[in-house]
């Protein structure tokens, strides 16, 4: 940790450890796109990428895991078709905002609830966290359902 801070191996212009984990989520997502093309249609099941991609390469210089972009695991995982309908769960918000913008009440708690949605929503797109770990998808489904309440809730109704 002091080398970094005192430019040891040229620490000021490319830190060591952040190049690796840069280079292993590219290899992880080439991997799971090859697993994607393989099988496109139905996947290789929920769950079941790092055993995909273990079969797909005996010999890998990381830790066998999911593909970092959940809609690339999904997509690894299910189909085409899972993929779709994942990728339209989590547009779907936005795509509401934005038609429906003036017609939302923007209450506090409807923002508070926007801001913990664009986090899930963020947090999707760069790691497998909402799509494989249960802990993830408990936020993500939580988030979700709290939002999709106090938007109804927002909603500026035409008497």
């Amino acid at each position: 940790m002091l080398g970094v801070r005192l430019n040891e191996a040229n620490a000021f212009q490319e830190v060591e450890n952040e190049t690796r984990a840069l280079e292993e989520r590219a290899a992880l997502n080439a991997a799971g796109n090859e697993i994607f093309v393989a099988h496109a249609l139905t996947g290789v099941g929920v769950g079941a990428s790092p055993v995909a991609m273990q079969e797909q390469r005996p010999v890998f210089p990381y830790y066998y895991q999911p593909p970092h972009i959940a809609l690339l695991a999904a997509a690894a995982e299910t189909g085409i078709f899972g993929a779709m309908f994942y990728g339209l769960l989590i547009v779907t918000p936005w795509f509401l905002i934005f038609l429906r913008r003036k017609k939302i009440k923007y209450n506090p708690a409807f923002v508070a609830l926007t801001g913990a949605l664009l986090a899930v929503t963020v947090v999707g797109f760069f790691d497998y966290y909402t799509w494989l770990l249960a802990p993830g998808r408990f936020w993500q489904y939580l988030i979700w359902g709290a939002w999709g309440s106090f938007y109804r809730s927002s909603l500026i109704t035409e008497k």
